[in-house]
């Protein structure tokens, strides 16, 4: 038995007897060792690796089996070795781009040589694509604004195959968005948020992002402003038989330019007529009424957002006075 010869390779084999006289003539043959499947292939790596994408490269065998390598085999497995699924096959070059992953996931990939003979043995190289961010939330609105609160309400966001939404995280900025700050981290089924402790009449920019296992995904921002805060010290004098002077002290003005509205109700607040809008001072005249009937004035404070809380107080107008007729039948 002879071993170790190279395959696709000519060989000349001879033979002679020998006796105790000596050798006879060689007969002599002609083999040629068959080709064998490659080595499997050199080097094999992984470049630029994204959340769906990666780049495998490798190297040519170091012994193509004695027939010329012809192409590469690819095939990938989701499922640790498994299974196995065709990537590329006839592929001609010694790098591949493989597309259409799933982020945050662990592959098997796997390359083999090939000539005339077959495949080589495959090589086997683990990759593990790069986490996703979450696409923002959509539909940032604003409700139920007061002089301190309001709340944030939005569209949550679905959870995509490697891209699962772990929360939100809401922030603030009282500086137009030069500087921003954390109120709160919610979970993946909150969708709403009452946020509290915010000065009177004052503008804000809010921002809430989607949380994934890549981190903070991109912002959405809405602009919000709450309202002005009561009055207080809400005052009534000369009071007459046809009006009275109110006045008060407004509150936090806050950032917002604001004005006052004052309104009057003669049947105990079940209706209210304006008075006057669009105040800038801290009192009013009000004129116009009936004598000695009950009623009730109000004020509060106005900005772009809307009418802040009123505070009102009770009064009553007093009888016209009478001017006498002149004494008749004097007499001296």
């Amino acid at each position: 038995l002879v071993s170790g010869l190279t395959p696709a390779t000519n060989y000349w084999f001879r033979v002679a007897a020998i006796n105790q006289f000596g050798s006879s003539p060689y007969t002599q043959t002609q083999y040629q060792q068959p080709a064998t499947t490659p080595q499997p292939p050199t080097g094999f790596e992984a470049s630029l690796v994204s959340s769906r994408s990666v780049v495998l490269g490798w190297g040519l065998p170091v012994f193509d089996g004695g027939s010329v390598v012809s192409g590469f085999v690819v095939e990938v497995s989701s499922d640790g070795g498994v299974s196995w699924r065709s990537v590329v096959s006839g592929l001609t070059s010694d790098s591949y781009r493989v597309s259409g992953l799933v982020p945050d996931s662990s592959y098997l990939f796997r390359v083999a040589a090939v000539n005339a003979v077959g495949l080589s043995d495959f090589v086997v190289l683990p990759v593990t694509t790069a986490a996703e961010f979450a696409v923002a939330p959509s539909g940032l609105s604003v409700g139920l604004v007061s002089d301190s609160a309001l709340t944030l309400g939005w569209v949550g966001v679905v959870d995509e195959p490697g891209v699962r939404v772990l929360g939100y995280v809401v922030e603030v900025s009282s500086d137009g968005g030069l500087s921003w700050g954390l109120v709160d981290r919610v979970g993946s089924s909150v969708v709403s948020l009452r946020v509290s402790g915010l000065s009177s009449s004052a503008g804000y920019l809010f921002r809430v992002a989607s949380v994934s296992s890549a981190g903070v995904g991109e912002f959405v921002s809405v602009a919000a402003s709450t309202l002005p805060t009561q009055v207080s010290g809400l005052v009534v004098s000369g009071v007459g038989s046809s009006g009275f002077t109110v006045s008060w002290v407004a509150g936090d003005l806050g950032g917002l330019p604001v004005s006052f509205v004052v309104e009057v109700s003669s049947d105990g607040g079940v209706s209210w007529r304006s008075v006057v809008s669009g105040l800038t001072a801290n009192s009013y005249r009000v004129s116009g009424l009936v004598e000695e009937s009950e009623y009730l004035v109000r004020v509060a404070a106005v900005n772009s957002v809307g009418v802040g809380g009123f505070v009102s107080v009770g009064l009553k107008t007093l009888i016209a006075p009478i001017t006498p007729e002149a004494p008749e039948g004097l007499t001296v």
